[in-house]
């Protein structure tokens, strides 16, 4: 009986060293367990902290992403619009020196024909001088103005040939003052001109003028020019 509680007792013993090995042990499990809460507090309110961070360096990020992708498409733009403004002057200059090439060219060919025109105004002119020239010498106005230095020469003749109580000098002299050239007489036919319509025929007689002709043409004409 006494063995049982003895041993009843140390069991006791065992059990209460036990238990008070376990609340010991649970004890330093719960300071554990609270110390390992309170770690993983701090670490999840530094994870906290630190997403905090990371996500108001993220929305900085963002914000500088989106100006800069913002800015991007300024750039885009006015590069675009640069573009085009370049290409609007290069079109621009071509158009420009197209139209002077063209301009050129039609300036060279303008030159080209305005002297044809010129060659062909010349030439036209040059065979209508010559029609005008021959058309006159065909008609009676060419006659008559033939008729008229033809009777012009015969009336100095007749001047130079009626003097014959003056020294041949000064009839020379008197000649100078009728012709006005100033020269010696020449009395010969004018090379080119024919004159045989207004020879006179064999049998026909030639009027000279008169002396009193001769001196009213004389008054008429003035004095002649002193030597």
């Amino acid at each position: 009986m006494l063995s049982e509680l003895a041993d009843n007792y140390r069991r006791g013993n065992f059990l209460s060293r036990d238990v008070k090995r376990l609340r010991e042990r649970a004890s330093i499990l719960a300071a554990e367990k609270l110390s390992t809460k309170e770690t993983h507090s701090q670490q999840l309110a530094q994870l906290r902290e630190s997403a905090d961070g990371y996500l108001s360096a993220q929305l900085t990020a963002e914000e500088k992403l989106n100006t800069a992708e913002e800015e991007i498409r300024l750039l885009r733009e006015q590069l675009s619009a640069s573009q085009e403004s370049l290409a609007a002057r290069f079109e621009a200059k071509r158009l420009a020196e197209e139209a002077k090439e063209k301009a050129e060219r039609e300036a060279l060919d303008l030159r080209n024909q305005l002297s044809s025109h010129e060659v062909i105004l010349n030439d036209l002119k040059a065979v209508l001088e010559v029609e005008v020239v021959d058309r006159f010498k065909r008609s009676p106005a060419y006659d008559a103005l033939l008729l008229r230095e033809f009777e012009k020469g015969m009336r100095q003749v007749k001047k130079f040939f009626a003097m014959k109580d003056h020294s041949n000098e000064r009839a020379l002299r008197r000649f100078d003052s009728f012709s006005g050239s100033g020269a010696e007489p020449d009395l010969g036919p004018v090379a080119g001109r024919d004159y045989e319509p207004f020879m006179p025929i064999e049998d026909e007689e030639v009027i000279w003028p008169s002396e009193e002709e001769i001196e009213d043409e004389e008054d008429s004409e003035g004095p002649p020019a002193a030597s």
